[in-house]
């Protein structure tokens, strides 16, 4: 029987969400995880959700700064053949990781499934994304990154037949919680001040709010399902919620995403992003320059009585007259 193990990162905003994760790989047949808390960041509570598994380990000070790459700390002490590499949010679509096919490199196909209020048991909405995530057979590798990994000499590689589903924040909560808890270095950082500014000019909004926008709007637009594995402990994710910090501004940014979202004209998007040379070149864009061309085709505020006009004298005398 094939082994595989785990390897994630994680901190206390994931504490809602990490039980499921967990017990999903277990029941698919993973019997080893590796949990890297990327340095700079709470894990108490987290640490807590994880009591009771006796097969987890929890990697902290490890001296990895950067956010991307920080899963490395975990490989020296993986036992098992295959390592795969993937976040708290991802959930392999398959019935056993035995059905994966042998080989020192899997590319996993990424699916971006948003979270979406009207969730339900048949499914989440979602899109075939051009990344990939992976695993990899343990001896063979060096270093792990979000998208590959480094290999030692050559390699064999295949492409699953079963896709990796990447719910892009788990619930509206999920979203904030990793707005204002996250301390990390990277692109998709937030400024305090987004939380603030952004409320009056969505424009202003932090990255990762308007990157869920878009993914949402492309996945409802698009009316693909695909299966929904995860579950939010909801009491925990409310705890959190209130403890933030930020709970004062935690629904005036909701309606700021919501309104986000509503404004994106699709068919200007996907226009500019097809015209764009790093798009013909790479085939996708980074998530800023994303953002940046969602700014640009945001339709003006809508108002009602615009799209009314205006009351005209006698209306009502003439609809009761017309439906007599």
């Amino acid at each position: 029987m094939k082994s595989v193990a785990v390897v994630f990162r994680a901190y206390d905003a994931e504490a809602p969400y990490v039980r499921s994760f967990i017990d999903h790989y277990m029941k698919i047949g993973c019997g080893e995880f590796h949990v890297v808390v990327p340095d700079g960041n709470p894990s108490a509570l987290l640490e807590v959700q994880l009591q009771g598994y006796t097969n987890v380990r929890l990697h902290r000070d490890h001296g990895y700064s950067r956010l991307y790459g920080c899963q490395t700390a975990a490989l020296r002490h993986v036992e098992s053949e295959y390592t795969l590499s993937v976040d708290v949010d991802e959930f392999l679509d398959v019935d056993t990781v035995s059905s994966l096919p042998d080989c020192d490199f899997l590319e996993l196909p990424w699916v971006i499934a948003p979270f979406n209020p009207c969730r339900t048991g048949e499914g989440v909405f979602g899109f075939v994304d051009g990344q990939i995530k992976y695993m990899v057979r343990t001896e063979r590798c060096e270093s792990l990154e979000d998208h590959g990994c480094v290999i030692k000499g050559g390699f064999s590689s295949e492409r699953s037949p079963y896709p990796l589903l990447h719910y892009v924040y788990r619930s509206y909560s999920d979203l904030f919680l990793k707005c204002t808890l996250g301390s990390y270095h990277s692109y998709q950082r937030t400024i305090r001040s987004q939380l603030i500014d952004g409320v009056d000019d969505v424009r202003k909004l932090p990255l990762k709010i308007k990157m869920a926008a878009i993914y949402q709007r492309l996945s409802l637009a698009g009316g693909r399902r695909f299966p929904n594995f995860c579950a939010v402990d909801a009491e925990v994710e409310s705890s959190l919620v209130s403890s933030s910090g930020s709970v004062d501004s935690y629904v005036l940014l909701e309606e700021a995403f919501f309104q986000y979202q509503s404004r994106i004209d699709l068919v200007a998007l996907l226009k500019q992003v097809r015209g764009h040379p790093k798009f013909r070149e790479y085939g996708r864009l980074p998530h800023f320059v994303l953002a940046e061309i969602a700014d640009r085709t945001l339709c003006e505020p809508f108002r009602g009585e615009d799209w009314l006009g205006r009351r005209r004298s006698g209306m009502a005398e003439r609809m009761r007259a017309l439906f007599a």
